[in-house]
């Protein structure tokens, strides 16, 4: 029995199910960074990367639901391995985890590089870590957050050049971290898009923050009930 037909007999609702990233997607959307767009490409990064592509206010899934997966698009074929086999995947160069674990590399193949991430016990040295070190001026972890956003920002070139959006939104705890992280991936962006989505397709930080899946999950819902027509919001 599917999950939704179970949880709408046990419960005597109407449920709907999404995955996080197209709910956040939706979200952003509707009533966050995207809210008068026709289109949106979504990227969220934090331990992973997850995204979501919105058309006129409804989620763009693909033939088989695999729409906006960016985090699997392979930028460096002979990079690290992926969670889901392959190498060199946005997701194992970019996301929180990656950039924790590269913080790690770094460290023990130099251990004369002074930076504050040192004082971090390796356990807890995630992304979110690395970018708030950058944000105060760490040299070490401003070169980590600026090679992960530019790996980031050339699969959201590919991904825009394919599917042209109206904008790019990018969410997610690592994306929080601010400057650091979201300055290089716009320029890695334009570098990358063809013209004019180099010139004139932004790359803006989501505004929901972490109400989004909250926020994008009750987006779900308002549409698919027909509370929420799919090309306005409330």
């Amino acid at each position: 029995m599917e999950l939704r037909t179970l949880f709408a007999e046990r419960f005597k609702l109407p449920v709907v199910l999404e995955n996080d990233a197209n709910a956040a997607g939706l979200g952003e959307a509707l009533f966050g960074a995207g809210r008068a767009a026709d289109s949106l490409l979504y990227v969220n990064v934090g331990t992973g990367v997850g995204g979501a592509v919105i058309i006129k206010g409804r989620i763009h899934r693909g033939a088989h639901s695999s729409a906006g997966e960016i985090g699997h698009v392979v930028v460096k074929p002979d990079g690290p391995t992926c969670t889901c086999g392959k190498r060199g995947c946005v997701e194992a160069l970019a996301s929180g985890d990656a950039i924790g674990r590269r913080a790690r590399e770094r460290m023990a193949a130099d251990a004369s590089a002074a930076t504050v991430l040192r004082k971090v016990p390796p356990a807890e040295l995630t992304g979110c870590v690395v970018g708030m070190a950058a944000a105060r001026g760490d040299a070490l972890a401003r070169q980590l957050m600026t090679e992960a956003a530019t790996w980031l920002g050339m699969a959201i070139a590919g991904a825009a050049n394919v599917i042209d959006p109206e904008v790019v939104v990018i969410g997610g705890g690592v994306a929080e971290t601010g400057e650091p992280f979201l300055v290089p991936l716009q320029e890695a962006f334009k570098r990358y898009a063809v013209a004019p989505l180099s010139a004139s397709t932004p790359v803006v930080a989501a505004e929901l923050g972490y109400n989004a899946g909250v926020v994008g999950a009750a987006a779900v819902a308002f549409v698919e009930l027909g509370i929420v027509k799919p090309n306005s919001s409330m």
